[in-house]
Order: structure tokens, then C-alpha cells, then sequence
């Protein structure tokens, strides 16, 4: 398993010394632009080049509560994730965007609202992949029980990034996790969180 991070800081000024310390991948974000925890193309160069992998995560708003979740929601936050990898970013094809659940759902919320939110997910990177002819894996970040629940659902999110809530529902149970999150902490005065990886946690490198 490799180690690694999470943060909503922006990382370029840092990320040479976070390779010495042993991090191979750093989870950063996608959202509307214009907000700091944004990852830049700048950043995603010089992770790239300290020989850090990229794991790409969609969190716009404040998607921790059932209301966040519907169809349309995912539908254009998959549009504006998969505009962004490809047209600004330049993410390599076949590597996934994670969606994130951040908050303890039920099991009424993972087959109401959180289903058809990634129901909308799901079609728009289907069409993204369509039109421009660059496919992108989904992945979702969120307890042991919506991974779960969602995974089985749609046979297209095959990534899940297990949330470092492990009172979360069935987070201690769930084992078919990608990346798990792990402890708070800082490095280079950054507040980071830890992960760790099964080995295919879909980290990208631009070239």
C-alpha cells in the first residue's frame, strides 16, 4: 500500500518537501473556479513533477446533506468535473474523478437522492465521452455504506474512497475501498489529511 495525502490548500510551494517525507499521491479538488481550495494547473504541473500522483475529487458546495442530492445536481456537476479534467487540467483518459458524499447518509438517502444524483453522474460522463472522445472512471468518496450501496447500483463508479469517519455507517465493515482516509495532521504547515491506498487508487501524473 502506498501513503498518502488530502488537502484543500493548494500544495505548489510544498509538494517537493512532501515527497521527501514519503507521500506518493495528494488528493486535491475540482469546483467552481475561483475557490481556493481549486486545483490549478500550475499545482497539478508541479505535483506532477516532484514525481507525486494527482487523485481528483469533485466537492462544489456542501454536499453533506440529502438535499444536496439530486439528479440534475449530478448532472452538472459531472459536466463541470469532466470540462475541467480535460479542457484545463489535461487529466489523462481512463483515470477517475471521485464524487463526494460527506456526510453520514442513510440508507433511504444512498437509494433516494444520492442514486439519482449519480444517475446524472453517470450520463453526463457518458456524454462528455461521447462528444470529445475522452472516457473518465467514476469514483465515489463517502461512508462504507454509500460506497456500497452506489457501487452496486451502477457498474460504472469503480473507484471508492472510504471517508476517515469510522463511525460512519459500515465504514469499519466496507472493504472494497481504493484510497482510505486516515488522521489529520500537518505537513509543511499545511493541514492535510492522511490516506492510504490498495495499490489502484487512481492517481494521475501530467506528463
Amino acid at each position: 500500500m502506498s501513503v498518502g495525502l488530502d488537502s484543500s490548500v493548494n500544495l505548489e510551494r510544498a509538494i517537493k518537501q512532501i515527497a521527501q517525507e514519503g507521500y506518493h499521491f495528494a488528493g486535491r479538488y475540482y469546483c467552481q473556479t475561483d475557490h481556493p481550495k481549486l486545483l490549478t494547473p500550475s499545482e497539478a504541473r508541479a505535483i506532477s513533477a516532484a514525481g507525486v500522483y494527482i487523485v481528483a475529487v469533485w466537492k462544489n458546495g456542501y454536499p453533506t446533506s440529502s438535499g444536496y442530492f439530486t439528479y440534475n445536481t449530478g448532472l452538472e456537476d459531472a459536466q463541470m468535473a469532466y470540462n475541467y479534467a480535460r479542457t484545463i487540467i489535461g487529466q489523462p483518459a481512463d483515470t477517475p474523478i471521485y464524487f463526494t458524499v460527506d456526510y453520514d447518509a442513510t440508507l433511504e438517502d444512498a437509494r433516494g437522492g444520492i442514486s439519482e444524483y449519480f444517475r446524472g453522474v453517470v450520463e453526463a460522463m457518458k456524454a462528455g465521452a461521447e462528444q470529445h472522445g475522452v472516457h473518465y472512471d467514476i469514483g465515489i468518496y463517502g461512508s462504507g455504506s454509500v460506497c456500497e450501496n452506489i457501487m452496486s447500483q451502477f457498474a460504472e463508479i469503480t473507484y471508492a474512497w472510504l471517508s476517515m469517519a469510522a463511525g460512519w455507517s459500515d465504514s469499519r465493515e466496507f472493504e472494497k475501498w481504493n484510497l482510505k482516509q486516515g488522521p489529520s495532521t500537518t505537513v509543511c504547515g499545511i493541514a492535510i489529511d492522511t490516506d492510504i491506498s490498495n495499490g489502484n487508487g487512481g492517481g494521475f501524473k501530467l506528463s
